[in-house]
């Protein structure tokens, strides 16, 4: 599975309405559980990319999750802006 189709998993409302907002979780995550931000990551990382692993509070594992979605930050704006155009029409 490549990166993009990692990316496909989040729902489209999760991208538009969790992870792509002013508030920008996936640049402001830090290393702690306790960080609403990385919070939001690891939940979304288990919901939809990795259901059947159990995340733990090693801040490897967060490190991973975190550096994973910055990878992938440019491939979720790409998909959102094409779901923004298919919702226009």
């Amino acid at each position: 599975m490549n990166t993009k189709d990692i990316c496909r998993l989040i729902p489209d409302e999760v991208r538009s309405k969790r992870l792509l907002t002013s508030e920008s979780p996936i640049l402001n995550a830090e290393l702690s559980l306790s960080n609403a931000n990385m919070a939001l990551l690891v939940d979304v990382w288990k919901a939809f990319v990795e259901p059947n692993k159990e995340i733990t509070t090693c801040p490897i594992c967060l490190d991973n999750i975190r550096t994973n979605f910055r990878i992938m930050l440019p491939l979720l704006i790409e998909l959102e802006e094409e779901y923004l155009k298919l919702d226009m029409i």
